[in-house]
């Protein structure tokens, strides 16, 4: 096998690798979330933020990459679609599940499922607490 063989089979080696880490990695700290809370569809006139940055469990980031709606009722996840891409599914959680961890200034820590989710506060704010008439 020459230099490009040997170099191909490591690149397909990482591939496998790395295919297998990050499918471990959503797993354990994603899909808990979905898996207890499948998406429905948001209601009209829901505040929407598309691209935010959340950090999920302590090992996966997702920078800018979550579209987040927010109704009187739910709090909707959306991978976007490089994620989607790669077998992540969306969520849509009662609020009334969300648990407040910790407030920073611009930055939330919540509980979702046995799942620390950190993300923008104004997303992660029910609209009530924030002071946004309730949906129709």
């Amino acid at each position: 096998m020459g230099t490009a063989g040997i170099v191909t089979l490591i690149l397909v080696i990482d591939l496998v690798v790395m295919s297998v880490l990050v499918r471990a990695i959503v797993s354990t700290n994603w899909e808990p979330i979905v898996q207890r809370y499948p998406a429905v569809e948001p209601l009209p006139g829901s505040r929407r933020w598309n691209f935010r940055s959340f950090q999920a469990g302590g090992m996966l980031n997702m920078g800018w990459s979550v579209h987040v709606m927010s109704d009187a009722d739910f709090l909707h996840l959306r991978p976007a679609k490089l994620l989607r891409w790669m077998g992540m599914r969306g969520a849509s959680v009662p609020w009334d599940e969300v648990e407040v961890r910790e407030r920073k200034r611009r930055t939330l820590s919540v509980r979702i499922a046995g799942i620390d989710l950190k993300g923008p506060a104004e997303c992660l704010t029910a609209p009530a607490e924030a002071g946004v008439a309730s949906n129709p």
